[in-house]
């Protein structure tokens, strides 16, 4: 085989992996803000990255570390929320 997947058992049981989902700090006190207030985890989205304030405050923590550990539950619940605000917006019946 190659050396690419002769290195891949380092990969899958390196002590450095990440084990467990994170997302940036700023954007999840966002999402929970907005969920508390809201209900609806799509339109919870919606509020955080339909307002230019908001967007730019989470866009700017890019790359800065700041990352949180999130449930699996609540990681998953963020992406379908994200990609079912990104479908209703720039769908193809839009």
């Amino acid at each position: 085989g190659c050396p690419r997947g002769a290195a891949f058992s380092w990969y899958t049981y390196s002590p450095t992996r990440v084990r467990y989902p994170y997302a940036r700090g700023v954007l999840v006190e966002m999402y929970r803000e907005a969920k508390a207030r809201l209900i609806d985890p799509v339109l919870a989205w919606a509020d955080v990255v339909s307002g230019p304030d908001r967007r730019r405050r989470y866009q700017r923590a890019r790359g800065k570390g700041g990352l949180v550990r999130v449930t699996w539950a609540e990681a998953t619940e963020m992406i379908a929320a994200a990609h079912v605000y990104t479908i209703k917006t720039y769908g193809p019946d839009r």
